[in-house]
């Protein structure tokens, strides 16, 4: 799951009719033109539908059954949240002032609700459903290795006694793989930034892309490399393919004053979709094919879409609670199809992911726009 949330004004700066034709540019700096948090509502299902699925053999993950096996929906959710990530963090740290800044934007947008959702289930969940003692429960080494994944740099999945033996699986916080990628992606990002030599920007860009081509060449080196970096529980070939996303991400906000979106972009989405789903191509269909889509739906059909986006931006709280959640809706009230699990799962979640925005992450991005307030003022 990838939070962003770019500086943004409430102000349309650009008129949304008549023959101007708009750069990127003009979608990513104006909230009220683009879809890009109905995007990440809709990539946060994706990955929760395909998680519902697969507990039932004998109904495939719909998206698989439309793209002929090449995409499930967990990887097209995954992969959009990492492309949006590039394209609108790399928004906020141009317009940042300062590395610090950027740094603590990213810290207060994704830590603390991660933290949330790691005490519930170590402080609440845990010790209520664990089958141990509770002495031996908080002593075990299991439970420290939870904890420890606050710092979103390794993850301990299990927590000691708790769904050892369901059909669900024992995992608690399998989607946080994906945050310890994005941390180590800002990381990277924040680095490229920092240095003081031309074409910084690409270079960050073509770093993404040397690694992804070094896994191609060299997996039984990689998977050494990423244990080593807290990623062993991960396939490297799915974190290389993913990365390079974020970077094209950056590339895309990068060039945002030369990207033309119009209506014409629908055919070559139609014949490209075509191509590669016949003859399953998943590398140019995930390079090529996701971020056109993404930036065609981030910036077309607005108006409409706008009255069907929730306030509340849920993403990243669906993302977060899906598993623990989800696995206890499956375990607890065994739904008879995977739809009818899919229903109840994302009923569940929403309402968790609801308490999380209202309780937390609306605050932690109101006291952003303070700081950030007082660094303008000179108070930093």
């Amino acid at each position: 799951m990838l939070p962003i949330d770019p500086k943004t004004s409430s102000v349309s700066a650009f008129p949304i009719s008549g023959h101007h034709r708009a750069s990127l540019r003009e979608y990513i700096e104006d909230p009220a033109r683009n879809n890009f948090n109905f995007i990440r509502l809709i990539a946060s299902l994706l990955v929760l539908l395909t998680h519902c699925f697969v507990f039932y053999p004998s109904r495939r993950d719909p998206v698989s059954v439309l793209s002929n096996n090449l995409f499930t929906g967990a990887w097209l959710g995954v992969c959009s949240f990492f492309f949006l990530s590039g394209l609108l963090v790399t928004q906020s740290i141009r317009q940042g002032s300062s590395i610090k800044k950027f740094a603590v934007r990213r810290f207060l947008r994704i830590y603390p609700p991660a933290w949330l959702v790691i005490f519930l289930c170590a402080f609440v969940l845990g010790p209520l459903l664990t089958t141990w003692k509770l002495s031996f429960y908080l002593q075990n080494a299991d439970f420290h290795h939870f904890l420890l994944n606050i710092f979103l740099v390794r993850i301990q999945y299990t927590l000691p006694g708790v769904w050892e033996h369901s059909p669900a699986g024992p995992g608690l916080t399998s989607s946080f793989w994906s945050l310890c990628l994005e941390v180590k992606l800002y990381a990277l990002l924040a680095f490229v930034y920092a240095l003081k030599i031309p074409g910084r920007r690409v270079l960050g860009i073509w770093l993404l892309f040397a690694i992804f081509l070094f896994d191609l060449f060299f997996l039984n080196q990689t998977k050494a490399i990423f244990s080593r970096i807290g990623l062993s529980a991960g396939n490297p070939l799915d974190y290389t393919l993913i990365a390079p996303l974020f970077g094209i991400g950056v590339l895309c906000n990068v060039c945002q004053d030369q990207i033309i979106i119009t209506k014409n972009w629908l055919g070559a989405i139609l014949v490209l979709s075509g191509i590669f789903f016949y003859y399953s191509l998943l590398v140019p269909a995930t390079f090529i094919l996701i971020p056109i889509v993404i930036l065609y739906i981030g910036t077309k059909g607005v108006k409409w879409i706008k009255k069907i986006t929730p306030k509340a931006d849920l993403s990243y709280g669906i993302y977060l609670f899906g598993v623990p959640v989800g696995k206890g809706v499956f375990i607890y009230f065994h739904p008879e199809n995977a739809w009818i699990y899919f229903l109840m799962s994302a009923a569940a979640i929403t309402l968790f992911a609801v308490l999380s925005w209202y309780g937390l992450e609306r605050k932690l991005r109101a006291l952003k726009v303070r700081l950030d307030s007082r660094r303008a003022s000179g108070q930093d």
